[in-house]
């Protein structure tokens, strides 16, 4: 029976996971056709047979197929070829006249670009509900720690602490960085107009923030708000002293003893070794157990306009592009483990683990997935739509299309190419 629930909580948060993410990027190019004036005889989550089919009054044929792992968009007389995504080939001819390649190109990378487009919704909304911190810093709570008998209280707004200005959030985390946990920290707040001194909390103990999805934290069991107390017998005071002992481990099995409704819990986990990006497209080895350290206080914060909200879901999802783009060259040169490449069974994990940790955990998850989607599909292969606005493009450039036979057998290979990774990510899943 517990086998049985488990694959539902899997199972169901993965199929809405693909439906939310691979409708999203087909209407992209069903947007981008109907713009062009091109008609889409066919519109298909999934392939497979149909369940269910309609016909609407424009002459598309809605279809829900049962292989959700991808669908397509079918305009007449252009040649779909089966596959992860949608693609579409040229030399073709719709009522008798050629379609232009900009109409083309355009039809092809509105799926990409919807992709993108979801990436910065579901962002803006997530930081429309989570809000942006407020500066100067307010206190919004304080979290429960082994050591809480403080002044510092709600509302209170922070001026500086020990002496030290803190203005912004990073001035805060720098500190707490920079000082001893051992310390007294005496607070210059104002409360009420009033400016006066309290005590206050170690700013960052290792205390935890979030819980990566799938991770050795997630599995064991440590849940938000846990403050480490010690690792293997040695106490641990700061961010920087958890992560040192979790190096120092090299992967073998920890005894951590955390601190969580005002009680001491043990807990055992093994971290893991993972390839984390350190800037400049480099990528380092650590030994880490999936988790995001935060403050020992939560700011207050207030609601972004919408405008600030989809800058920054735009940010944020160039940073998914931008590092996924980092990571492939390094995947192709085995700089980094090919196990960071996840096939279906990996994202229907990935989804399950994101749907237990609450809406706004899985609400990001489809964002950061829409978001890698978007830029996989741009790659240029042959079948994939990037494949095609090469030729496309080579096109427009040129005045002429490429080789009939040159193309026939790059969508060969191409296609090719996407079965072996397809294969090789399901191997992937089962044994890394």
């Amino acid at each position: 029976m517990e086998v049985l629930v488990n694959s539902i909580l899997t199972i169901v948060p993965f199929l809405v996971v693909i439906a939310i993410v691979v409708t999203f990027h087909e209407f992209g190019h069903y947007f981008a056709a109907r713009l062009c004036n091109l008609p889409v005889s066919v519109f298909s989550i999934g392939f497979g047979q149909p369940l269910w089919k309609k016909t609407d009054r424009n002459g598309t044929e809605w279809r829900l197929s049962p292989i959700l792992i991808g669908g397509y968009v079918k305009i007449p007389n252009l040649l779909t070829l089966p596959g992860p995504k949608n693609s579409f080939v040229d030399n073709a001819k719709v009522a008798g006249t050629e379609i232009p390649v900009r109409k083309k190109f355009i039809a092809v990378a509105g799926g990409p670009l919807a992709s993108f487009i979801l990436a910065i919704i579901v962002f803006a909304l997530v930081i429309t509900f989570q809000g942006f911190v407020k500066e100067p810093l307010v206190v919004k709570s304080i979290h429960n720690l082994p050591a809480s008998d403080f002044e510092l209280q709600p509302d209170d707004e922070i001026l500086a602490i020990n002496e030290e200005p803190i203005n912004t959030l990073y001035d805060l985390y720098i500190f707490g960085n920079q000082s001893d946990p051992a310390d007294t920290f005496y607070y210059k707040v104002r409360r009420f107009e009033e400016v006066r001194e309290v005590t206050g909390p170690y700013p960052t103990p290792p205390i935890i923030d979030n819980i990566n999805l799938a991770s050795p934290a997630e599995a064991a069991g440590l849940r938000i708000g846990d403050v480490v107390l010690s690792v293997d017998g040695k106490e641990v005071g700061s961010g920087s002293d958890l992560a040192r002992e979790v190096a120092d481990s090299k992967g073998r099995l920890m005894d951590l003893v955390v601190f969580r409704d005002n009680q001491e819990i043990s807990i055992n986990l093994a971290g893991e070794f993972q390839d984390i990006p350190i800037g400049n497209g480099e990528f380092e080895k650590r030994v880490l157990i999936g988790i995001g350290l935060g403050l020992a206080l939560e700011p207050d914060t207030y609601t972004p306009g919408p405008l600030d909200a989809l800058w920054y879901g735009a940010l944020r999802t160039l940073s998914v592009v931008i590092s996924t783009l980092q990571a492939i060259p390094k995947l192709i040169t085995n700089e980094i483990s090919s196990c960071n490449i996840q096939g279906p069974i990996g994202i229907a994990k990935f989804s399950g683990a994101a749907a237990n940790q609450g809406p706004i955990v899985f609400i990001l998850f489809i964002g950061v997935l829409s978001a890698a989607i978007g830029v996989a599909n741009l790659l240029p292969i042959p079948v994939l739509d990037g494949g095609h606005l090469v030729f496309y493009f080579y096109e427009m450039i040129s005045g002429k299309e490429a080789n009939g036979k040159f193309k026939y057998y790059t969508y060969v290979i191409g296609l090719g190419l996407i079965i072996c990774l397809f294969a090789f990510t399901i191997y992937n899943d089962l044994t890394c």
